[in-house]
């Protein structure tokens, strides 16, 4: 039961052009150890190994690590592959082919109602036109407060570096997610059967690219959804979201290189099922002083 492994042969071909083939047999090696200390306490380790025949190497390899209790979970991956490796599935990702991913995860709930997450990746991938390999590295970190009849609150950061034969983009931003569902006890004396309730708040900075023509930014990006239950027939539901952009010199946020706004009012009465009636209100706003717009 704390011990397995299997192996695993393969044989396919691949079309390498429309009049020539190439074959590939590959032995695979999977293995997965677990340990539980006082019974609290539960470690696994994972790792695979791929051996290629027709290029006499090992052409891939993965491991996992993971420690875990009732309170925390931390976990870590790494997995790399040669240039000689072909699969029926060829790992792939925004920035091409990929070569090496290394991963770190944790969560941990110190309290009944609170959780703190992070997580940090980075990906390299194999380089076809330039010297330097394309990457990806994330960073995310989040608390989440979540009690009962009180509102939902989680509060996110991200980091975001990617590099490209564009030339390196990074991205930063902070994000807050409400959600309320009302208690009942409370929506009583406003004659509401239910009402929820959810905020969204995204704020950040991403950088320009020369080869691209494109400059510093900041962004702000909201949006507020209200669904309501007047009565067993009868729905209603409000949401507004509004995007904006601004110079990264723009420090007060009071001239928009953009705007996008969306209004949407809607009610719904549904007396027979044969027969419902709905009335919706709409708006949709684009500002781009930039093109007179």
């Amino acid at each position: 039961d704390n011990f397995y492994v299997q192996a695993d042969y393969l044989n396919f071909n691949k079309s390498v052009t429309r009049s020539a083939d190439s074959s590939v047999n590959m032995l695979s090696l999977h293995s997965e150890i677990r340990k539980k200390f006082n019974e609290k306490v539960d470690a696994r380790i994972i790792y695979a190994l791929a051996y290629q025949a027709d290029s006499n190497k090992l052409s891939g390899g993965y491991l996992e690590g993971l420690l875990s209790t009732s309170k925390f979970r931390i976990q870590s991956k790494y997995t790399r592959y040669d240039d000689s490796y072909t699969n029926l599935y060829e790992p792939q990702s925004m920035i091409g082919r990929t070569k090496s991913t290394l991963q770190f995860f944790s969560t941990a709930d110190p309290l009944k109602f609170l959780r703190l997450t992070g997580e940090w990746k980075k990906e390299e991938a194999f380089s076809e036109t330039s010297s330097e390999p394309p990457g990806n590295r994330i960073g995310n970190y989040s608390v989440l407060l979540h009690k009962t009849n009180l509102p939902s609150l989680q509060v996110s950061y991200q980091d975001v570096v990617t590099q490209s034969d564009s030339g390196k983009l990074r991205k930063a931003f902070l994000t807050n997610q409400l959600e309320y569902q009302v208690p009942e006890n409370l929506l009583r004396y406003i004659f509401i059967r239910s009402l929820r309730v959810e905020a969204y708040l995204r704020q950040g900075k991403q950088s320009g690219m020369d080869m691209l023509g494109t400059a510093s930014q900041k962004f702000s990006h909201k949006y507020v959804r209200v669904n309501a239950n007047f009565t067993d027939q009868i729905v209603g539901s409000f949401f507004f979201r509004r995007n904006d952009y601004f110079h990264d010199s723009d420090s007060a946020g009071q001239n928009p290189l953009s705007r996008n706004e969306h209004v949407l009012i809607n009610f719904s009465q549904e007396q027979w099922r044969v027969l419902q009636v709905n009335l919706s209100a709409e708006n949709t706003l684009d500002q781009n002083p930039l093109n007179g717009s």
